[in-house]
């Protein structure tokens, strides 16, 4: 993909500059994708971790005995 993007660069200078911005591009995206799975790991951690807190609380009170 990105030697097809630089095809459409007509000199050295306009091959550099598509080159930094593709490479900045792909970095933001990357970096994007592992904060939202981080974020995601966090949630579904936190979720689990609520569902047991919730039964542990609903065994002590005896309301499931």
């Amino acid at each position: 993909m990105r030697e097809f993007i630089l095809s459409y660069a007509d000199d050295e200078e306009s091959r550099k500059a598509i080159r930094v911005l593709y490479d900045m591009i792909a970095h933001s995206l990357k970096t994007i994708a592992a904060a939202s799975g981080q974020i995601a790991g966090f949630f579904a951690h936190g979720n689990e971790t609520i569902r047991r807190n919730i039964r542990e609380s609903l065994r002590e009170c005896d309301l499931f005995s």
